[in-house]
């Protein structure tokens, strides 16, 4: 049986060899499996995490959205603030006209009692003048055109506000 085996030691040593190849390539089949098995969990880990980022993202986009709708509306505030203090300034300015013009109506209703009842029961001198007539009418006359120019800005700030209040009112609906 040595003899057997003298003579076939290089086919054992063969098959030996094949068997340690087989096993060593039954081992690298598992070293595989094992690197297959860990890329396929990292993968789903890699989904997961994809499918977080987008939806974080789609989270970013609604916050970015509503970011500039918000930024809209505090423009819209702003320009409603400095419209309503130009309003409050037109108003200061057409009460000092309403006085102004209320202030020579009361001295032209003075001088045309004076003039037409010669009444002088106090002790100013009326030297009124026709010029001095005239340039009375003419501011009582000028004031009134201021008037009706500061009402009509009125009526435009008014009309803004309104279109400003429309508008915030449709950005709230979107």
């Amino acid at each position: 049986m040595f003899n057997k085996i003298k003579d076939n030691i290089g086919l054992i040593v063969t098959g030996i060899a094949l068997l340690s190849s087989v096993g060593a390539g039954v081992s690298a089949v598992g070293e595989i499996v094992t690197t297959l098995t860990n890329i396929d969990e990292r993968m789903e880990y890699v989904e997961i995490e994809f499918n977080q980022l987008r939806e974080d993202t789609m989270v970013s986009s609604d916050i970015a959205v509503l970011f500039s709708r918000l930024q809209a509306l505090e423009d819209d505030a702003m320009r409603f603030q400095n419209l309503d203090q130009d309003l409050g300034y037109i108003n200061g300015k057409l009460q000092a006209l309403e006085q102004e013009s209320n202030d020579l109506d009361w001295k032209i209703q003075d001088l045309e009692n004076r003039i037409f009842n010669d009444n002088f029961s106090d002790t100013q001198e009326l030297d009124i003048q026709k010029w001095e007539w005239n340039e009375l009418v003419k501011k009582a006359n000028a004031n009134e055109i201021k008037i009706q120019t500061v009402k009509e800005e009125l009526w435009q700030l008014e009309d803004n506000r309104t279109r400003i209040n429309y508008l915030e009112a449709n950005n709230h609906n979107h």
